[in-house]
């Protein structure tokens, strides 16, 4: 089974497959020798054979075993995804915010949220108060606290978390915390204070 994927990006066509194969004379003047016929007729073998070998090449190029079945429909749906713009299966495009979370926005989240929590703040009220700062851009309270718990089960926050444990009593954690959370929340964004 060969592995197809439409939308993809190839590299331009270089060295044989960017280079035409030689041409044969298509019509033979009426008073030509049979000799220039038989040459003419070895040449449309030459260039059919030179023909064959680039199909085994673009093959190649797109990543097509040549003995695969159907290799020569597969070509052909690849070609047409390289060349034909109107062909192409239109990629779906998301509304609202990247979805993208860095380890960096993670710990910042993660940490954002602890120093609420150590304040005495439930999980979710502390999700509210992050996603009224709109320190996390306009993403929902109930889309931080899912992010919160991911962030949450990394080695960083787990560290984290083992560190805090172990301040003596009467440390202020909620004054940790917030410096924490400071150094990890970027720069444009506010406190969810």
């Amino acid at each position: 089974m060969v592995k197809f994927s439409l939308n993809a990006t190839y590299p331009p066509y270089a060295g044989d497959l960017a280079t035409p194969i030689a041409p044969v004379p298509e019509r033979i003047p009426l008073s030509s020798s049979e000799g220039i016929q038989n040459l003419i007729s070895d040449m449309h073998k030459i260039q059919m054979s030179e023909y064959a070998r680039k199909l085994g090449l673009l093959l190649d190029f797109y990543g097509i075993p040549r003995d695969a079945d159907g290799a020569r429909d597969l070509l052909l749906l690849k070609l047409v995804d390289h060349h034909v713009p109107g062909m192409r299966v239109e990629k779906k495009t998301r509304s609202g915010p990247s979805q993208k979370w860095t380890a960096e926005a993670r710990l910042s989240l993660f940490t954002t949220v602890q120093a609420l929590l150590a304040e005495g703040r439930s999980e979710a009220a502390a999700c509210r108060a992050v996603h009224q700062s709109g320190a996390f851009g306009s993403r929902s309270a109930v889309s931080l606290q899912r992010r919160y718990a991911e962030a949450r089960d990394e080695p960083a926050a787990q560290g984290l978390l083992s560190i805090f444990a172990q301040l003596p009593e009467g440390s202020d954690a909620v004054g940790l915390w917030k410096k924490a959370a400071e150094a990890w929340l970027p720069p444009h964004a506010k406190s969810a204070d």
